[in-house]
């Protein structure tokens, strides 16, 4: 899954963002509360529902940017840009992502806590391949 682009509207410091990724990596950098933290949250809450600063989603009206009433925030995956969007705050999204790795490339202190069978099944879900044991003789 590669994440194509990105658009976010009165969430955190990032009042009106588009961004579209045309390069593999892409380093994000700049001072404090300029919105770093935020577009990962946005990723997140897009493609999974789920974010880091609250709890739950009854919560997700504090996530807005000062003052504003609603947001939203639009993940585009592949080449075909499919969207992946939640609104703010009511928590309503507009397409889920039905992967079970999402959670996993966002915060790889997941992967790191996982079990060994869990990490081989990631592995092999994401290079679609076929998961097999691993034997170490003595």
């Amino acid at each position: 899954m590669k994440i194509s682009g990105l658009d976010v509207k009165n969430i955190g410091a990032l009042n009106a963002l588009k961004v579209d990724f045309i390069k593999p990596v892409v380093l994000i950098a700049g001072s404090n509360a300029v919105g770093k933290s935020t577009l990962l949250d946005c990723i997140r809450i897009a493609l999974t529902g789920d974010a880091e600063r609250v709890s739950s989603k009854k919560e997700f009206g504090q996530l807005l940017s000062d003052g504003q009433g609603s947001g939203m925030t639009t993940c585009y995956v592949g080449s075909s840009r499919t969207a992946y969007a939640m609104e703010l705050p009511k928590g309503a999204s507009m397409l889920m992502a039905d992967d079970m790795s999402i959670p996993y490339l966002l915060d790889m202190t997941l992967f790191t806590s996982a079990k060994d069978d869990e990490k081989r099944a990631l592995l092999a879900h994401i290079t679609n391949t076929t998961p097999t044991s691993i034997v170490t003789g003595k």
